[in-house]
C-alpha cells in the first residue's frame, strides 16, 4: 500500500491543528477578551460559562452569560444560552448576514432610582465615538423564548415592582443591506404581563424577490406626563396633562435588490396637551390634534402626510433681553456652534396635504425694548394646502388673527420651500400706533397715538429679500406730541 506523500501529510495535520485549535483553545480566549472587554466598556463584572465553535456549520453557542449590577453581585443581564449560525454569504456581501439566532431563558432587571434615571443610565452617558462604523448586517429568523424582566421602580411614591415572565418574541428579520434568507419564523411576541397574559402576532408576507411584515400597533390615550418621568433621558420640557392615541401600521420589507424599508401608515392623535419648560413657565397648550399619514418611508426619509389639524393651539413665545427665542432658551447656554460636517444623506422629503389650525392664540413677550412688548394674538386660523419640500413645490396659504387691541389682520397667498419664496397679500385694519412705541422709544420722545389701515403686496426670496409693493397707509386721528426742538 502506497503510504500518503508528505505534503498531503503536512495539509492534513496543518488543517487537523487547525481545527483542534477552533474547538478547544479558540472558544477559552474568545471568552477571556469578551469579558475584559465588556467589564472594562461597562464597568460591571461579565461571566461565561461557555463558548463553543463549530466550524463546519459556522454556528457558535454561548452559555450561561451573566453581568452584574455595577459594584454589587446582583444580576442585571443574563442568558442560558444563545446560539448564532452564519451564513456563508457573509463573505460574499462583506457583511455580518446571520441565519439564525436563538437566545434561551435572558433576564433583565431594570431599577429606576429617580425621574429619568436608571441603573443603566451610566452606560447612556458613556462616551460616543466620532467615527461613523456603519456596520452591515441581515439578522434572520430571530427567537427569544422564556425570557423575563423585573422593574423596580423606586422613584414612585410608593416602592413598586413590575415583572413581565415567559417573553416569546419572534422577529423574522432585521438587515440594512439588500438580502433575502430563508425565512420560518413568523412575528410573534407574547408574555405575562404583571399576571395578565399578552400576546400579539404580525404578518408575514413571502414574495418572489421580496419579503415583508407588518404589525398594527394600537394605543389609547396614553397618559402622556405618567410615561414621560420613565426616559432614560431628561427632556427639555415637562408635561402637566396630556393624552397619545394612534393606529399606526408598520411594515418592514427586504428584497434582494434594494435597501430594506421600513414604512408607517395610520393616524396620531393629541389631547388636553399642556406643556411646561423645566422652570415651570407654559409654553404651549393644545386642545385636540390630528395627523393622518398616508405612507412614511423612515430609511428613505420621505414623509407623506394627509392632513395635520388641531384645534385650541395656545403657544407662548418669548424673546429676552439678550435676544434668543424661547426655543433656543431651551438648549441651554449660547455656546459657539460646531463646524459643520459633510452629509452625503439625502435630505428629507416631507409632503402635506392639508394643515388647518383654528382657534389658536399666541402669547408673545419681547424683552429686548427697553420697556418691553407684549401682545396676544387670538382667534389664529391657518390653513395651508400642498406644503412639501421637494424642488419648487408650491402651497398655497392663508392666516388671520386679531389681537388684545382689537386689531385684526389677514394674509393669504404662495409658499415655496425649496427654494425659499413666499408672496402675501397683507391686508390689517385699527392697528393701534400707541402701542408699538416701544419699539419707538428710542427715535420719538412721546408716543404717536391712532389707528392705522393698512394693505400691501409682499415677496420674500433668497435672491432679492424682502419686498414690499402697492402700500397703503390710511390713517384714524393720528397725533403727534413734539418738544420744542422736533418735528419741522
Amino acid at each position: 500500500m502506497k503510504l500518503p506523500s508528505k505534503p498531503t501529510l503536512w495539509s492534513v495535520g496543518t488543517f487537523a491543528v487547525i481545527l483542534l485549535f477552533i474547538i478547544l483553545l479558540l472558544p477559552i480566549m474568545l471568552r477571556n477578551v469578551i469579558t475584559d472587554k465588556l467589564e472594562e466598556s461597562t464597568g460591571r463584572k461579565a461571566s461565561i460559562g461557555r463558548i463553543t465553535l463549530n466550524p463546519f456549520t459556522l454556528s457558535a453557542e454561548v452559555s450561561d452569560f451573566r453581568l452584574v449590577e455595577k459594584g454589587e453581585t446582583r444580576t442585571f443581564v443574563s442568558f442560558s444560552s444563545a446560539r448564532v449560525k452564519l451564513s456563508p454569504a457573509s463573505l460574499t456581501k462583506r457583511a455580518f448576514i446571520v441565519s439564525r439566532l436563538r437566545i434561551s431563558n435572558p433576564q433583565v432587571n431594570i431599577v429606576r432610582t429617580a425621574a429619568n434615571r436608571y441603573n443603566f443610565s451610566d452606560l447612556l452617558a458613556g462616551k460616543k465615538s466620532k467615527k461613523d462604523s456603519s456596520l452591515l448586517f441581515s439578522i434572520n429568523n430571530i427567537e427569544i423564548s422564556n425570557g423575563s424582566l423585573n422593574f423596580l421602580d423606586r422613584a414612585a411614591s410608593k416602592t413598586t415592582a413590575h415583572s413581565i415572565r415567559q417573553i416569546k418574541l419572534s422577529v423574522p428579520f432585521i438587515s440594512n443591506i439588500p438580502y433575502l434568507a430563508d425565512i420560518d419564523v413568523a412575528p410573534q411576541f407574547s408574555a405575562i404581563i404583571n399576571g395578565a397574559r399578552f400576546s400579539a402576532n404580525g404578518r408575514l408576507k413571502p414574495l418572489a424577490k421580496s419579503m415583508e411584515t407588518s404589525a398594527i400597533i394600537t394605543i389609547r390615550e396614553l397618559d402622556i406626563p405618567h410615561y414621560l418621568a420613565y426616559l432614560p433621558l431628561t427632556a427639555p420640557v415637562t408635561f402637566s396633562s396630556g393624552s397619545l392615541s394612534t393606529t399606526t401600521e408598520v411594515t418592514y420589507r427586504v428584497s434582494t435588490t434594494a435597501k430594506p424599508e421600513v414604512t408607517l401608515t395610520g393616524a396620531l392623535k393629541l389631547e388636553n396637551i399642556r406643556m411646561k419648560d423645566r422652570r415651570g413657565e407654559a409654553l404651549l397648550a393644545l386642545d385636540s390634534g390630528l395627523l393622518r399619514v398616508n405612507q412614511a418611508d423612515v430609511f428613505a426619509r420621505r414623509f407623506d402626510l394627509a392632513a395635520l389639524d388641531t384645534a385650541g393651539l395656545e403657544v407662548f413665545l418669548e424673546r429676552n433681553a439678550q435676544g434668543r427665542w424661547t426655543w433656543q432658551q431651551l438648549q441651554g447656554p449660547a455656546t459657539a456652534a460646531p463646524p459643520a460636517e459633510k452629509k452625503t444623506s439625502p435630505k428629507p422629503i416631507l409632503i402635506v396635504s392639508s394643515i388647518r389650525s383654528t382657534g389658536g392664540t399666541i402669547h408673545f413677550l419681547d424683552r429686548v425694548p427697553r420697556t418691553g412688548f407684549r401682545t396676544d394674538l387670538t382667534a389664529l386660523d391657518l390653513a395651508v394646502r400642498g406644503l412639501s419640500t421637494q424642488q419648487n413645490g408650491k402651497a398655497a396659504w392663508n392666516i388671520s388673527f386679531q389681537t388684545q387691541r382689537n386689531e385684526s389682520v389677514a394674509l393669504n397667498g404662495e409658499l415655496t420651500l425649496t427654494p425659499l419664496r413666499v408672496s402675501a397679500q397683507v391686508k390689517a385694519s385699527g392697528l393701534d400706533i400707541e402701542g408699538y412705541y416701544p419699539y419707538l422709544a428710542d427715535q420719538l420722545r412721546t408716543p404717536l397715538t391712532g389707528k392705522l389701515d393698512t394693505s400691501a403686496a409682499i415677496t420674500l426670496n433668497n435672491d432679492e429679500g424682502l419686498k414690499v409693493n402697492d402700500l397703503s397707509l390710511v390713517g384714524h386721528e393720528l397725533q403727534a406730541d413734539f418738544g420744542k426742538k422736533e418735528g419741522v
